[in-house]
Parts: C-alpha cells; sequence; structure tokens
C-alpha cells in the first residue's frame, strides 16, 4: 500500500468521523501569473476531467447559508476551525501519466488576497 494511498484511506475516515464542509469547484485560473480570474474548463483543455482533490473546512459547530450565498461557519469555544485540502492524486504523476506532474512555483503571488512573490513550492 503507497503512502498516497495510506492518506486518502485516512482522510476518509476523518471525513466520515467529522462535520466538514466542500469548498469551492475547480476553474481555471485566466491569468497564470498572479492566478486572477476564473473560466470553465472546456472540454479542449488538458485538464478537462481531472480531479486532483478538494478544499474543505471542519472544525465548526454549526454553518449557516446568507442570502448572497457565502457560508458562515459558527464555532464554539475550544473549536477548531480548520481549512483542509483532500489530495485524490499523485502530484508527480498526475492521472497516472509519469511525465505530468505539479512544479514549483518559485516567484508565485496570489493577486486576489494581495501576497507578496515567494517560493509557493508545489502549493499554498
Amino acid at each position: 500500500m503507497s503512502f498516497m494511498h495510506i492518506l486518502r484511506l485516512q482522510n476518509k475516515k476523518f471525513l466520515s468521523q467529522n462535520k466538514s464542509y466542500a469548498l469551492g469547484k475547480k476553474t481555471r485560473a485566466k491569468e497564470f501569473d498572479g492566478y486572477s480570474g476564473s473560466s470553465e474548463i472546456e472540454k479542449k483543455d488538458i485538464h478537462y476531467n481531472w480531479d486532483i482533490g478538494q478544499f474543505f473546512v471542519s472544525g465548526f459547530t454549526d454553518k449557516v447559508k446568507e442570502s448572497d450565498g457565502n457560508v458562515v461557519f459558527l464555532k464554539n469555544v475550544g473549536d477548531k476551525v480548520t481549512l483542509w485540502f483532500n489530495l485524490k492524486q499523485n502530484i508527480n504523476e498526475l492521472n497516472g501519466d509519469k511525465d505530468l506532474k505539479i512544479t514549483d512555483d518559485t516567484e508565485g503571488y496570489d493577486q486576489y488576497f494581495e501576497t507578496e512573490r515567494t517560493d509557493f513550492g508545489k502549493g499554498t
């Protein structure tokens, strides 16, 4: 059993035992410099139908969806709300192809969050 497989099994166990909420959906960055904007991933895109993973939040007591669609997480004293990413693929062999991998972004920044240029590594 591989390390990645063990992590996936642990994540499934965690998700089944804890209240969690999946965030967002897959989109394509319009501008890779600063990761700004987004667009649908079209059928002709090499990334079409890929599923690398999902962000989710856990550790909250309850959640409320506001009229504008935003979700507010409610917590009690002692709750530890945490943002997670459930990785579903080996980032060094995407979609089972040894030639496809996530590469380092040594000069990354996020325009929306106004982060300075930094070494994001293979993810933030």
